[in-house]
């Protein structure tokens, strides 16, 4: 399967997590729901692959499902560069909602998370995250355009701070604040325990 057919099977599944989300069916039409998601699933090998495509064919953050708007189970989250900063847009429907009519704050700060080892991996080149601190503002709506916005201190060694803002329609909503390292390549090999 392409780029191209994932992000359509990963939009589909989108659609239909904000679908589960906000519409009620009756029993047949739950029931066909069903039929026709266990066929999808009848369509794949029995069991999973032991490692995710991203895993086996780690290259770098880029690559990742997310920004490649092939999760199905995040919103696409697109990546560009301006004067300097990391801008990442992203746009969450009904099913990541928390509190009412709001984002979910999981949601909020993996996005986060994304926007700032992207731009650690682009100063420091593979890295991870040691310390991540998001401060709630304002409430963050589903169903909004948003905007996070990272900009990077210079590296100091193995170590680069950064500092990130969420907006929501023009008004900042979150604030963030990282610390990521550098590690070798290999540190990204496998290094689950044998079975």
């Amino acid at each position: 399967m392409t780029v191209p057919e994932r992000q359509q099977v990963a939009s589909q599944l989108r659609a239909l997590a904000d679908r589960l989300a906000t519409d009620d069916l009756d029993e047949a039409g739950w029931a066909h729901v069903s039929r026709s998601l266990q066929a999808a699933q009848d369509a794949f090998p029995a069991e999973p692959t032991e490692r995710t495509r991203f895993a086996r064919g780690f290259v770098d953050a880029a690559h990742h499902p997310i920004p490649e708007a092939t999760s199905g189970v995040y919103p696409p989250l697109e990546l560009e560069e301006h004067d300097g900063r990391l801008i990442g847009h992203v746009r969450f429907g009904p099913a990541w909602e928390g509190p009412p009519d709001m984002v979910h704050g999981g949601y909020l700060a993996a996005g986060f998370d994304m926007v700032l080892s992207t731009m650690a991996h682009r100063l420091l080149g593979h890295s991870v995250t040691r310390r991540l601190h998001v401060r709630y503002l304002k409430p963050t709506f589903w169903g909004a355009p948003l905007r996070y916005e990272v900009e990077a201190d210079a590296p100091q060694g193995r170590l680069l701070e950064l500092r990130g803002t969420l907006l929501a329609d023009g008004k900042v909503t979150m604030r963030a604040s990282a610390q990521f390292a550098s590690v070798d390549v290999e540190r990204f090999a496998d290094r689950r325990p044998p079975a």
